[in-house]
């Protein structure tokens, strides 16, 4: 999978320098399929390395979400609905990873099994697990929510004053943002010429698009308040 993966995106570089954005987000695309496939129906690790296919093939995407064409747009947004609609959910993968590791490793795996259920704790890579999923439900809610935004522009010549304006013509219904303590949508603000997706991140508080680069995100996120943006992995 990483082999075929890593192939479709030097390909999907290779078109971009051609100035080729729809031959790119092809490649682009069949990448997350690739690692959407891949993660399904499987254990823990393997899910995890759909996952990081995922979080890979998303942010190229996003790094390009200025140039796609509109048809271009709506095909990203479809594959994105379809594969969080395909996704299998975090307790069937742990369920199922447990019970690889209970037959296939003996009592000493299913003493530990018993010892994490009785005392309600999950296993490191049941935590990894659920951490991912999080953080790719957010990184599809904000790229689906950021080209509905500019399919609305390009039709109707404005930015759309909230984005209940995109439902359902742009986007079926209104993406909810899974940092958000409580079932809230993305954050959108607009500004003169541009505009603003983003997350509320890990701290669960709007800190106005308080936004950081990666590292400063991963290293202050706790004291700092910062949110979450498709912008984070590229910000100097």
């Amino acid at each position: 999978m990483k082999a075929l993966g890593a192939l479709l995106q030097r390909a999907g570089d290779a078109a971009v320098t051609r100035d080729e954005m729809d031959l790119a987000a092809d490649y682009y695309l069949a990448q997350f399929r690739l690692a959407n496939m891949f993660g399904r129906g499987a254990i823990i690790f393997d899910t995890l390395q759909g996952a990081s296919g995922e979080r890979a093939a998303t942010y190229l995407l996003a790094q390009r979400r200025e140039k796609l064409l509109p048809a271009q747009a709506r095909k990203v947004i479809a594959a994105l609905m379809r594969a969080a609609a395909e996704q299998e959910d975090a307790a069937t993968i742990i369920a199922r990873d447990a019970a690889y590791w209970d037959a296939t490793r003996g009592w000493h795996q299913r003493l530990e099994t018993a010892w994490l259920k009785l005392f309600g704790q999950k296993s490191v890579h049941a935590t990894l697990i659920e951490g991912h999923r999080r953080e790719q439900s957010t990184r599809s809610s904000l790229l689906m929510t950021d080209l509905g935004v500019r399919l609305f522009q390009q039709e109707h010549g404005r930015q759309p004053e909230n984005i209940n304006e995109l439902v359902p013509r742009y986007l079926p219904a209104v993406p909810l943002d899974p940092f958000a303590p409580v079932p809230r949508p993305v954050r959108y603000r607009a500004e003169t010429g541009n505009f603003a997706v983003y997350s509320v991140g890990h701290d669960g508080q709007d800190n106005g698009g308080h936004f950081a680069n990666e590292h400063d995100y991963w290293w202050y996120w706790r004291s700092a308040g910062y949110d979450y943006d498709l912008d984070l992995p590229t910000r100097p």
